[in-house]
């Protein structure tokens, strides 16, 4: 983790999302008791201007502050990226262990699932869970992008998990009579960390956008 962390790129990533992040925390705040300002504020004298002092980032067609509206679009997003990252790792992290960890026919059922699961094309789903649900609460969307994100995680660790099952020290534990719980929880999921850092921070990313479509 302390090397993954070190890297420019990452690095760079890190701030993007802690920019953003803060934005998202003080944006609403900011606009409403600074700006004094809403998103369905309109400015009749203002309707589809440019940048000015009075609306630094224009307005819309309708008259609506643009800079208003990214204040508090931001929070949506940032928080339907970070929720749906959270569940994301959450069940790759979970599912892919278990999948690398066990042998027979319960890693086989686990494998066949996540392949199902990830050929599911998540975006016309979403889009029909939209249509029927109308004003979808923020926490609903990111349950839903959270569960279509999980995939491609839960391969990487599923088989990094049956890479570390063969290693020495795992045999070893298993020979001394070590439970499998403890060897996953304790030797296992350390070793994981450099594959679930970069992936919760991709499901950040990939939430936002899924949102922001």
């Amino acid at each position: 983790l302390k090397r993954f962390v070190t890297i420019p790129k990452v690095q760079i990533g890190l701030g993007i999302i802690g920019f953003f992040t803060l934005v998202a925390i003080l944006g609403k705040p900011f606009a409403t008791y600074v700006l004094h300002r809403s998103p369905t504020d309109v400015f009749l004298e203002a309707m589809g201007t440019g940048q000015s002092l009075a609306h630094p980032m224009g307005t819309t067609v309708s008259g609506q502050d643009v800079l208003t509206w990214m204040l508090h679009g931001t929070y949506n997003s940032m928080f339907v990226g970070f929720v749906s990252a959270i569940i994301a790792t959450i069940l790759a992290l979970v599912i892919g262990t278990l999948g690398g960890f066990l042998k027979g026919w319960p890693d086989a059922v686990i494998n066949g699932f996540i392949l199902v699961f990830q050929n599911i094309p998540s975006f016309p789903v979403l889009i029909i869970m939209a249509a029927f649900w109308r004003d979808m609460p923020l926490f609903a969307v990111a349950a839903l992008v959270g569960i279509f994100e999980w995939t491609g995680g839960a391969r990487r660790i599923r088989a990094q998990t049956m890479s570390l099952r063969r290693r020495d020290f795992t045999t070893a534990l298993r020979t001394v009579g070590e439970s499998k719980l403890r060897i996953v929880l304790v030797e296992v999921l350390p070793h994981l960390f450099g594959i679930v850092s970069p992936m919760f921070l991709s499901a950040i990313a990939a939430g936002v956008g899924m949102q922001a479509s």
